[in-house]
């Protein structure tokens, strides 16, 4: 009796609550701490590409999901919740540079046997279906997402901004 349907996401970033480790926030973190802290991105195979999707537009296309649900749709496809570009780890290192200014390096090793080696989805069941597509690419997300980790970095002490005092 439950109606649902199959959705798919790829590599979603843009809240300081994400895992701090993944590439997005690590290197966003990094940039907005580089103007006072210096740092380092880290790129593990700089032409590895990913399809990096902003979290409100995946919130708004599950929304957008969640309606035509109640509205009694079945039987739809799998969704995906992408933007259909790549953009490549040294791509995004440069966008961390670029944010973080000159006290941030990039320093690069080979990809690791167990990463995705190039990767972009295919929004298309997400626009004919429900009318979605990615409204923030990558540039505009990053930056973004840079200016809530200096938001909520303001004014912590450095053991909370170091990342040791996690919930």
């Amino acid at each position: 009796g439950l109606t649902t349907a199959i959705v798919r996401f790829s590599n979603v970033y843009g809240d300081v609550r994400d895992h701090p480790d993944r590439v997005v926030p690590a290197f966003a973190r990094a940039a907005a701490l580089a103007p006072t802290t210096p740092g380092i991105v880290r790129v593990d195979g700089a032409d590895c590409t990913f399809d990096f999707t902003f979290i409100d537009d995946v919130a708004d296309g599950l929304l957008r999901l969640i309606n035509r649900l109640q509205k009694g749709d079945a039987d739809l496809p799998p969704i995906h919740f992408v933007t259909g570009e790549q953009t490549s780890l040294g791509e995004l290192a440069e966008h961390a540079i670029r944010h973080g200014g000159p006290n941030l390096r990039r320093i690069e090793a080979p990809r690791r046997d167990f990463d995705v080696s190039r990767f972009a989805g295919d929004p298309t069941n997400a626009e004919r279906l429900l009318g979605w597509r990615a409204k923030t690419m990558i540039d505009a997300g990053f930056a973004l997402l840079v200016a809530a980790y200096r938001d909520e970095l303001v004014g912590r002490p450095i053991k909370a901004i170091a990342g040791q005092d996690r919930d």
